[in-house]
């Protein structure tokens, strides 16, 4: 059925001449993380979280028609996925939650049939109730432990934060969650060896990545100032990054997760004719949750 549907679509295209962009794979995971939300039994047991999964992915696809291919849509498709799964998740939780209210009604129910049951059965029908009051405290305390353990999951996520925070710029943009470490800090002036205060700040980042739950796919930036050649920029900048990258697997950072890329001097947050705006440019930024648009000069390590 599938494969007749995809025939149809493609000879559609063929005849009127017709030539759709080709979604990211993120948004196509999307779609079909979508289709299964959708389609989920439990979906009309949460319509509005269903509905927001469905407007988050209908902003991905506007954007594949305006920009197809680019970090925008794989932005906007992570979101629309991780909506959907949320759709998922919660409706599993509200089957679960209406499951142990009916156990309720039933527990209830036997017991009003228990007072009016003959002597002879009164043993047996006790036994039952007792097996659904336990059925029901199970089912309770599961869903108490889960919500328990999601608020636990949050504040440890807040907690890493706040204290990156200290160390660190964190800002969202459309490519994803940025931190930004200064090159100072990490580096001596012109070498890729990490300092010793370095690695502190490093577990830091490591942390609050793994406290963020499933690792997302990251990319680490190394920027130089515009001091230089060109070529020994672009090479300083990707041994920095690849540095990074290979300090923040050895803590447990998936190594197919993340990826290291020299961007040289290019995209420099401040003047470089002055001493503190070169220090500003000379930093490493990591991409949490999206993927870096490479350039000629680009130079990306995995």
């Amino acid at each position: 059925m599938k494969s007749s549907i995809i025939a149809l679509v493609t000879g559609f295209f063929i005849v009127t001449g017709c030539a759709a962009a080709t979604p990211t794979p993120e948004l196509v995971d999307a779609r079909e993380t979508y289709d299964r939300a959708h389609r989920d039994p439990s979906a009309p047991l949460v319509p509005a979280s269903v509905l927001s999964a469905k407007q988050a992915l209908d902003k991905a696809e506007a954007v594949h028609e305006k920009d197809p291919q680019s970090d925008s849509e794989r932005s906007y498709a992570y979101v629309a996925k991780r909506r959907a799964e949320l759709s998922m998740s919660q409706g599993e939780n509200a089957k679960a939650k209406q499951e142990a209210e009916a156990a309720g009604r039933r527990y209830t129910e036997l017991e009003d049939k228990l007072r009016s049951s003959a002597v002879a059965q009164l043993s047996a029908e006790r036994m039952q109730v007792s097996q659904l009051g336990a059925a029901l405290s199970q089912t309770q305390a599961g869903l108490s432990a889960e919500a328990a353990a999601r608020r636990e999951a949050d504040a440890r996520a807040r907690r890493a934060l706040d204290s990156l925070n200290q160390i660190a710029q964190i800002k969202e943009e459309a490519r994803g969650m940025v931190i930004t470490l200064s090159g100072q800090v990490l580096f001596v002036t012109g070498k890729s060896e990490l300092l010793p205060a370095a690695q502190d700040q490093l577990d830091q980042v490591a942390k609050a990545l793994e406290s963020q739950g499933e690792q997302r796919p990251m990319v680490v930036e190394g920027y130089t100032d515009s001091v230089g050649t060109d070529a020994a920029n672009l090479k300083l900048s990707k041994e920095r990054a690849q540095a990074v990258r290979t300090y923040l697997v050895s803590k447990g950072v998936h190594a197919d997760k993340i990826t290291a890329l020299g961007k040289g001097k290019a995209n420099p947050v401040a003047s470089n004719d002055t001493p503190e705006g070169r220090a500003n440019n000379r930093r490493v930024e990591i991409v949490v949750g999206g993927s870096s648009a490479g350039t000629e000069s680009d130079t990306t390590v995995r």
